[in-house]
């Protein structure tokens, strides 16, 4: 082991006791920090706080076994970068195929030896962490933003994608297969949360360039109701989203407020839990609009939206890597722009945005 590591954040689910704490105890010997869990439910609850770079899993577990745990994390954050290996008393061909079919990395098969369990650990995060380095080096190449020069190969390809996906979505046979409709909507999902940043992209580029413009327009319910739900389709949490609006007639430009409500709910949604309540109210006073937005957050500080950069993610929590760092640049511009006047308090992690907006007359 020639080449050294940083330390990184290991999450091991393992119901048996002993191997657990001896597990533990040989990762902590290797200087990185440990997160020790009894089952995938259990694991579950704190993946997205703890945001692991390496998982260890055991298959059979009570209550969520380990092919049931990585599903999870495979449905509800498609575009998660942590490694995965099961740990398996098992060595069945068609346990391996299914694992892998999941998106595991690697297995270890119990008993293990130690020096050779130390060797899969060592070459899987020093892999991952050569790819972290090459991005972030890509990264710095340029201080300009790179520039999407055919965004129409990108929509058309998306556009293959959704289609695909909608059609096996649907398929008789496939409908049968837990297994397959899971990557089925693993695949939409990222697709729409791809095409989601690359117009994000697109709209930022306008935005430097000065192409978009006030254009005053009556707003209507309907339309804060799209620019809600737009968001919500992307983490498919319906229950969770609380609409609350009292609308009279409210001149202003649609475009651009639809645009600030949908990376405000894209915001909520991407950093809260599924089955906590994102909670929107907006009042018409007089000639002000009033937009309020509460949620509980596991990864968002009032020093992220403070010190948020467009391409370069905020490193001030641990779960702040959530992407190009586009939406919230852009919900800080937008509203400089409208003149709107915004207050943002952090209270024991529930987030509470309120916005004031004057009418256009």
């Amino acid at each position: 082991m020639s080449v050294s590591i940083e330390q990184k954040r290991i999450l091991i689910v393992e119901d048996d006791q002993t191997i657990r704490e001896n597990l533990k105890e040989v990762i902590q010997m290797l200087d990185h920090d440990v997160l020790a869990t009894v089952n995938g439910k259990e694991a579950s609850e704190v993946f997205e706080k703890y945001n692991p770079h390496l998982i260890l899993c055991d298959i059979m577990m009570p209550e969520m076994n380990g092919f049931d745990f990585l599903q999870y994390i495979n449905l509800m954050h498609p575009l998660h970068t942590s490694l995965f290996i099961f740990l398996t008393a098992k060595n069945n061909p068609e346990d391996l195929r299914t694992g892998m079919n999941l998106g595991a990395d690697d297995y270890i098969t119990k008993p293990f030896d130690l020096a050779e369990f130390q060797e899969v650990i060592y070459n899987k995060l020093i892999k991952q962490e050569r790819i972290y380095k090459a991005i972030n080096n890509a990264k710095k190449i340029s201080s300009e933003p790179p520039i999407l020069a055919s965004f129409d190969t990108f929509n058309n390809n998306l556009n293959n994608i959704a289609a695909g996906a909608h059609f096996l979505k649907f398929n008789l046979a496939a409908k049968e297969d837990l297994t397959i409709q899971t990557v089925i909507q693993v695949i939409e999902q990222s697709g729409l949360k791809l095409q989601r940043s690359i117009n994000n992209y697109l709209f930022y580029n306008n935005w430097l360039k000065e192409k978009i413009k006030i254009q005053v327009e009556k707003l209507t319910e309907i339309d804060i109701r799209k620019a809600i739900r737009k968001s919500n389709k992307l983490y498919l949490r319906e229950e969770d989203l609380v609409i609350n609006i009292s609308l009279l007639s409210f001149n202003f430009d649609t475009y651009l407020l639809q645009k600030l409500i949908e990376e405000l709910s894209d915001n909520a949604f991407k950093f809260s839990k599924p089955g906590t309540a994102v909670v929107w109210t907006i009042n018409q006073v007089n000639q002000f609009l009033v937009l309020d937005l509460k949620y509980v957050s596991y990864g968002f500080s009032e020093k992220d939206f403070e010190n948020v950069n467009p391409f370069f993610s905020s490193n001030s929590s641990e779960t702040s890597n959530q992407g190009l760092g586009l939406g919230i640049f852009l919900i800080k511009e937008i509203i400089q722009h409208l003149n709107a006047e915004l207050s943002l308090k952090v209270e024991k992690n529930i987030i509470n945005y309120s916005i004031r907006i004057k009418e256009i007359s």
